[in-house]
């Protein structure tokens, strides 16, 4: 079969890359044909409301216009039909070939591909209320307009979209008329199924993130020489001052560098790897003596590597995007939610303990027997 995945695969995030690539893994073990396809993405609800989101949008129309760039180039001396190309940034352009080996389409977009199964997920496809652009409310995400026999999602997240939230914004109806739709529903997390379960009286499939079962950890990456490090896989700045003290003080008790692997964190004594590409972020988390994360895929990775690894989780009150829906719920699944950072437990006390790595292989194992029995069933019908 010729098989759609739409998923978040041109956002430039490691995670968002390897579950992609887990996913299309799987289905090609299967014996099926792989094509991504593309969603158009729609302003966020909450800047639907904005009066100056609309002006700024207003100023980005006419500024592609074909008079804005006349009467520019005309000014500038330049010739009449000049255009500017785009200009990569480092973190795009270390991205560029892994999605182009992905089979992902950069540069141009692919929308409504004919396909005989379209598969949403995994990643954050249903997380409709995060105030991003490059996602925002897009219904394609929810199988608007696709143009395939077989529609059904794979560990699909409504991230931190809460059924309160769909219910405050006016739109759960919309969204459960969607979902009405799918042949089959896969979620990854218990926010996501409870959400799926009220709005269409459907109990959903809960599946493995991809990233955890499609064998990522066994490919061939570009392996680096570092040693004796603790790695910090966070988004940018999110580390604060004090969590990087303490990690800081570990960190120097274990006589271990720290280097920074995801983004750069402005704090004395890390080290920030630059433009990291998706062929050379996982060995760096392979030759760690420890982890420090506050992300989902952070947490997958550890695990996939056996590494000692803890966990900062970031909550609505104090962050501008809140992860504890599917940091704890992941943690939980995998029986790992003595790697949390709290008051009661510090990094010292968790660094300290053990983790059954033969547990988790055992959980990741029967989760991926799971999950392609599901695929199995689902793309048959």
């Amino acid at each position: 079969m010729k098989i759609g995945i739409m998923s978040m695969q041109k956002i430039i995030n490691y995670g968002s890359y390897m579950q992609a690539l887990s996913l299309k893994t799987i289905l090609e073990e299967l014996g099926h044909e792989v094509v991504f396809v593309d969603y158009k993405a729609k302003p966020s609800l909450q800047h639907r409301r904005s009066f100056f989101y609309w002006l700024d949008r207003a100023r980005r129309f006419l500024r592609n216009t074909g008079i804005f760039w006349t009467i520019a180039n005309i000014v500038r001396g330049r010739p009449v039909g000049y255009r500017l190309r785009k200009e990569y940034t480092a973190e795009e352009l270390a991205f560029l070939p892994a999605l182009k080996e992905l089979g992902v389409d950069y540069e141009l977009q692919h929308y409504h591909t004919a396909v005989d199964a379209l598969i949403i997920g995994s990643d954050e496809v249903f997380n409709c209320l995060q105030n991003a652009d490059n996602v925002g409310y897009s219904l394609e995400l929810f199988g608007k307009n696709n143009r395939a026999n077989i529609l059904l999602s794979y560990a699909a997240s409504f991230g931190n979209t809460t059924l309160e939230r769909l219910e405050q914004y006016g739109v759960q109806r919309q969204i459960g008329r969607y979902l009405d739709k799918f042949d089959a529903i896969s979620v990854r997390d218990e926010n996501s199924a409870h959400i799926v379960k009220a709005l269409t009286g459907k109990e959903p499939f809960q599946h493995l993130d991809p990233a955890l079962i499609g064998g990522i950890e066994h490919m061939k990456w570009k392996d680096n020489d570092e040693k004796q490090y603790l790695a910090v896989y966070a988004y940018p700045r999110r580390i604060s001052a004090d969590e990087g003290k303490v990690i800081a003080a570990f960190a120097k008790e274990k006589g271990l560098r720290i280097l920074s692997i995801c983004g750069d964190q402005k704090l004395p004594g890390f080290e920030n790897i630059k433009a990291c590409t998706p062929y050379e972020i996982l060995p760096y988390i392979k030759n760690a003596s420890y982890v420090v994360t506050d992300t989902f895929h952070g947490t997958i990775f550890s695990t996939l590597f056996h590494k000692p690894f803890a966990v900062y989780c970031r909550k609505p009150q104090d962050v501008n995007y809140s992860n504890s829906e599917k940091i704890l719920d992941l943690l939980r699944k995998l029986e790992l939610t003595d790697r949390l950072v709290d008051d009661t437990n510090d990094l010292q006390s968790i660094f300290g303990r053990e983790i059954d790595f033969s547990k988790t292989d055992r959980i990741r194992a029967t989760g991926r027997e799971q999950a392609i029995a599901y695929l199995k069933s689902s793309l048959r019908r």
